[in-house]
This record gives C-alpha cells, sequence and structure tokens, in this order.
C-alpha cells in the first residue's frame, strides 16, 4: 500500500511531506488539533493580559476571561476528539485546571470590580492569580511547540 503525501504527486523526487501507509490523514489531523491548540493558548495570554490591563483601570473584566475560558475549553475538547489516543494528554489536564481556576477568579475579579471602593489588596491577589494561569497557559504553548513524535 502506498502512503499518503502531500504537495509533489507525480513529481521525482517526490515533494512535501509523507505519511505512513493507512494513517496518514490521522497524522495530519493530530497537526491541526495540535496547531489549534496552540493558537487558543496562544490567545488565551493576550486574553489574561487584556483582564490585567482591565483590573488596572477597574472595569470588567468578564469579556476576556470568557473568551479565555472558550479557548481553554475548546483546547481540551479538539485534542480530546483526535483519532489518535491520547493526544496531549497531559495538555488537556492542564488545560481543565487552568479553566476551573479562571471560573474561580472571575466571581472574585467581579466583586472587586464591582465595589464602591478599589481594594488594592484584593486587586493584587487576583492578579498574581492570573499571572499564575497566565504561566501555566505559556507551559503549556510551549510543551505543545517544543514535543516532538516518538
Amino acid at each position: 500500500m502506498l502512503g499518503l503525501q502531500f504537495g509533489g504527486q507525480g513529481v521525482t523526487p517526490p515533494l512535501g511531506p509523507a505519511f505512513p501507509a493507512g494513517d496518514g490523514i490521522e497524522h495530519l489531523g493530530a497537526f491541526l488539533r495540535t496547531l489549534n491548540a496552540f493558537y487558543n493558548l496562544r490567545d488565551c495570554e493576550r486574553l489574561i493580559g487584556e483582564a490585567m490591563d482591565r483590573l488596572e483601570l477597574n472595569v470588567s473584566v468578564d469579556n476576556p476571561l470568557e473568551h479565555c475560558m472558550f479557548n481553554l475549553d475548546a483546547v481540551t475538547r479538539v485534542l480530546a476528539e483526535s483519532k489518535l489516543p491520547s493526544l496531549h494528554i497531559d495538555i488537556q489536564k492542564e488545560s481543565k485546571h487552568a479553566l476551573s481556576n479562571l471560573k474561580a477568579i472571575q466571581a472574585e475579579a467581579k466583586n472587586a470590580v464591582g465595589a464602591k471602593k478599589k481594594d488594592p489588596r484584593k486587586i493584587a491577589k487576583i492578579e498574581a492569580t492570573l499571572d499564575g494561569i497566565n504561566a501555566s497557559i505559556l507551559a503549556m504553548r510551549d510543551s505543545i511547540a517544543t514535543v516532538t513524535a516518538p
């Protein structure tokens, strides 16, 4: 059985990436799912930064945090639905954990921003938590970008 190749069928020597016979589409799908997860995590980093900027201005952080939570949920779902078993299972677990932490801190942020008097200690605690979540997201993104297939 011939393998699957993109970008140069019928050209000698063949060009483009080749995939093993019988499972090429699954490997391509896994690559695209991983790429999608990478960019969702990258977007989360930006959104958490935006949320931290909004905290400083005493403006609601709901919108950027909601979008980040949507992206984290998508990371888990996209990787879990791969036909290759256990695609980045560690990233799936970390993404769920970060999502849970974001949900918890969102409630605290609502109370802090909605208060009539700004409490710098609460804001600092929320920022520190968001910073920790962002560090976790950065580590997940870097892990996806540097992992090589065995």
